[in-house]
């Protein structure tokens, strides 16, 4: 899920030694250390999204036929294979493939690639009241519901392959424990890679990351959706404890999800129009953007002729 830690999370694997490759998405302010996301599989997954008339803000996006999954992830798998090549220990990481699993796991079949999923967990509260920080136009009650849908297909997942959680504040808190844990997790050898384990956790980290205030994100009103998601959280920071998915576990996580399916059924028809609006929203976002694009295409032609035209005088006089 956006703004849960997942770039702490990306970062804190690589230090272990997972090549995330070298095209990666450029800082900037929303996220000032970097993403850690492939410019191109970003770009599939918006391309995936659009194919099914949605958005990484959507809340319940349509599932791509069998012909579009199949055209996407020969194409992600022929991706891989030309960024990775032999590279023997690879991660991906991208908030939208957990609502794209069908096709993602699809190409890992036709790459033919062994998967090992961790999900990176961050109080709802915090994480709605960053991603409204970082786009105004984002109300905090559909930062909540994109956090409950995102976590509750990642914790669908876990149950199924014996994945295991990352709680983004016990990773700023003790980066030693939570570097060891997923080692053991991903069976690497614990004394690879010190200078990277040693950037990670004395230049990378600071508490400055977790920089959320607690009463921004106790002004957000109780209601059941919030409950709903802080009994999720719950779960999954007692899940962020083991060092593999804990069998005991399974049975309350998927009574867990259970519940959020059987409130997003609930509120099927409110979520869809929402999303509705918010797609359309988002087109003219888009299309005003490339019309302001073209307009500054003109005007910086415009300018060039004119300088052009200016050097043209002084030459002939």
């Amino acid at each position: 899920m956006h703004r849960t830690g997942t770039s702490v999370l990306a970062n804190a694997i690589r230090s272990l030694g997972v090549d995330f490759g070298s095209k990666l998405l450029k800082a900037n302010l929303g996220n000032p250390k970097g993403y850690f996301e492939d410019v191109d599989f970003v770009t599939l997954d918006d391309k995936i999204l659009r194919s099914i008339d949605s958005t990484w803000e959507t809340i319940l996006p349509g599932q791509p036929e069998e012909e579009t999954v199949e055209k996407f992830a020969k194409e992600i798998a022929a991706s891989i294979e030309t960024k990775f090549g032999s590279s023997g220990f690879l991660g991906i990481k991208d908030p939208r493939s957990v609502r794209l699993l069908a096709v993602w796991e699809r190409a890992f079949d036709i790459a033919d690639i062994s998967v090992c999923y961790i999900l990176s967990s961050r109080h709802p509260f915090k994480a709605a009241s960053s991603l409204s920080k970082r786009d105004p136009r984002f109300p905090e009650t559909q930062a909540l519901l994109l956090w409950l849908v995102h976590n509750n297909e990642g914790l669908k997942k876990l149950v199924s392959t014996n994945g295991i959680v990352c709680d983004y504040d016990r990773m700023i808190e003790n980066p030693g424990i939570e570097l060891e844990r997923m080692g053991k997790f991903l069976k690497c050898y614990p004394g690879a890679y010190p200078e990277l384990k040693k950037e990670f956790i004395d230049s990378f980290l600071d508490q400055n990351l977790n920089r959320t205030p607690e009463n921004d994100a106790a002004k957000i009103e109780a209601c059941e959706l919030t409950k709903l998601c802080l009994k999720v959280y719950a779960h999954m920071v007692e899940l962020a404890s083991f060092d593999c998915f804990d069998p005991s576990s399974r049975q309350k996580t998927l009574e867990l999800t259970e519940k959020i399916d059987r409130y997003l059924s609930q509120n099927h028809k409110l979520i869809k129009l929402s999303d509705q609006l918010i797609y359309n929203l988002s087109d003219k976002v888009a299309d005003q953007k490339a019309r302001f694009k073209t307009v500054r295409k003109r005007r910086d032609l415009i300018i060039a002729l004119w300088v052009v035209i200016a050097l043209a005088l002084l030459f002939i006089r």
